[in-house]
């Protein structure tokens, strides 16, 4: 199997599971009664020009059944419960979780072009999105490699050559303050490299300490490290009106995470920045530890964040930034050296160019959204507007002008 474990995936799935498990479990009035909303998920690879042969598809179809033999170990449950911020109420739960890809799962093959929706209660559903794309990613390197008439140790080889300079030019900059994550589970050339390339991290960065992958954390003794995606925003506007949904959602975090430091992260891009930095009350921004940027230009969002701040008469030296869009080493070293003397602490999450680049087969752009929440239309908007996705074009307008206007 490609998916190794149940937490051969990005933490940030598992903590928002927890969010909407406990959220219905406080059983009162402010409760959202989100656990069983019946959502769909839509796969989509943003390159035009990329198509998928039959072999990879009825690889990939294959792959994505086998994750209903996925069940929680004894070593696994232990680790969750003493170095995640999962409390031991969800991890016994986590006990009795099964995928059902057969019922949950639907993928089709038209002229090359892949579909896969995942459908189901959001619960039930949320844990498929780092799984698939880490799917979806190997069979298709895998199977443009093969049609070279290239091997995987060939591959192999190459990766390493190049991921050895990527050490070397990390060791250089020999600053302990520099911290990156790695996060390339979603599009990682495989386990087996992404494993190998870790204990490498490990055993040559000697400030390296942080992976999102729950496993691979778990087995390199690293700190798991991820709080919360935009479908956390995006599933909020399924309950409230959807120029609210970004405050409601970061009150329900904040309620649900009270008193844990580390998953006090904001993610500002979900309906742009310009949206949030607009509407965010105070109170909001103060009790937030850290601001994340995922798209759009991230030298004018820190910028605007720290105008944002100082607006609001809160100290920028208290907050903490961190950097995850389409990084690598130099765009993140860059950055640290222009925000280093503003704020309080800067961190970077690089994936794809650690765990999957090799300058022979092209890493494909692929992500995996919450597009619908009981049948009404969801989006995400960023700080990059062509990048919006929605499949309903006339909600997909108004969202756009009521956030852009």
């Amino acid at each position: 199997m490609m998916i190794k474990s149940l937490i051969d995936l990005d933490l940030y799935k598992l903590t928002m599971k927890q969010a909407i498990y406990l959220n219905d479990l406080r059983n009162n009035v402010s409760s959202l009664h989100i656990l069983n909303k019946q959502v769909e998920y839509e796969f989509k690879c943003r390159n035009t020009d990329v198509k998928f042969s039959e072999a990879c598809f009825q690889r990939i179809k294959n792959e994505v059944n086998k994750l209903n033999k996925l069940e929680l170990t004894p070593e696994e449950f232990e680790f969750l419960e003493n170095n995640t911020p999962l409390c031991r109420i969800f991890v016994n739960y986590l006990k009795i979780v099964r995928l059902k890809p057969i019922e949950q799962v639907k993928l089709s093959l038209k002229d090359g072009e892949l579909s896969i929706v995942v459908f189901g209660s959001w619960i039930d559903t949320i844990l498929y999105e780092t799984m698939i794309l880490a799917i979806v990613n190997q069979c298709h390197l895998e199977d443009k490699i093969n049609q070279l008439g290239i091997t995987i140790e060939e591959l192999h080889k190459n990766q390493l050559k190049i991921f050895n300079k990527k050490i070397a030019m990390w060791k250089e900059l020999d600053c302990e303050e520099f911290m990156i994550a790695e996060a390339g589970t979603r599009r990682r050339a495989s386990f087996e490299w992404q494993d190998e390339m870790i204990g490498i991290m490990k055993r040559e960065i000697k400030n390296f300490n942080m992976t999102s992958n729950v496993y691979l954390a778990m087995k390199h003794d690293l700190k798991p490290v991820g709080t919360v995606a935009h479908e956390w925003i995006m599933g909020h506007a399924g309950v409230t009106r959807l120029d609210k949904s970004n405050q409601l959602a970061a009150d329900n975090w904040l309620k649900i995470y009270n008193g844990a430091s580390n998953m006090l992260c904001s993610l500002t891009d979900t309906y742009t920045t310009d949206h949030y930095i607009n509407t965010m009350p105070k109170q909001l921004l103060e009790k937030h530890i850290a601001f994340r940027q995922d798209s759009g230009c991230p030298k004018e969002w820190g910028n605007k964040m720290i105008d944002c701040f100082k607006n609001h008469e809160i100290d920028p030296k208290d907050k903490t930034f961190i950097f995850s869009d389409s990084l690598n080493l130099m765009k993140a070293f860059e950055l640290y050296h222009q925000f280093k003397d503003d704020v309080g602490k800067i961190s970077f999450i690089i994936g794809t160019y650690f765990t999957n680049d090799n300058h022979i087969v092209a890493p494909i752009n692929i992500v995996m959204k919450l597009m619908k929440m009981d049948g009404m239309p969801l989006i995400k908007i960023g700080d990059d507007i062509g990048k919006a996705m929605c499949n309903d074009e006339a909600f997909k307008e108004y969202a756009i002008n009521t956030f852009t206007k």
